[in-house]
């Protein structure tokens, strides 16, 4: 399945972006970079059905402990309402509001998102 983030007043952003799903609970089902503006998750059509998506930065080294939901949320992730149809093989996002991802932008390249615990 792929995912197509948009983002709002510009066709691309600097910042090294993120998809990432969760399950119900709020854990880490799997996360892939955005490549030539989408990214790519295989995902069972059960897994689909309950998914939560988030678009948010690279946050690997600055976490410590597993990825979830709420620690993504620290770092402003957004959290588009979609839900994903089983035979539909290309999801466009909606777009990511503009102070949402210029917060992105700043905080990763002056290097100062916090590390979560």
């Amino acid at each position: 399945m792929s995912f197509v983030p948009s983002f709002e007043g510009i066709h691309g952003i600097l910042a090294e972006i993120q998809v990432y799903i969760f399950d119900e609970d709020g854990e880490l089902i799997d996360k892939q970079a955005v490549r030539k503006g989408r990214a790519v998750i295989p995902l069972a059509a059960k897994t689909q059905r309950r998914a939560r998506v988030a678009i948010g930065p690279r946050v690997d080294d600055r976490l410590s402990g597993p990825i979830t939901l709420e620690k993504m949320r620290a770092f402003h992730a957004f959290e588009p309402a979609c839900h994903f149809e089983t035979d539909v093989k290309v999801h466009f996002l909606p777009e990511v509001p503009e102070s949402i991802w210029r917060w992105w932008l700043v905080h990763s390249l002056w290097g100062t998102l916090n590390t979560l615990q």
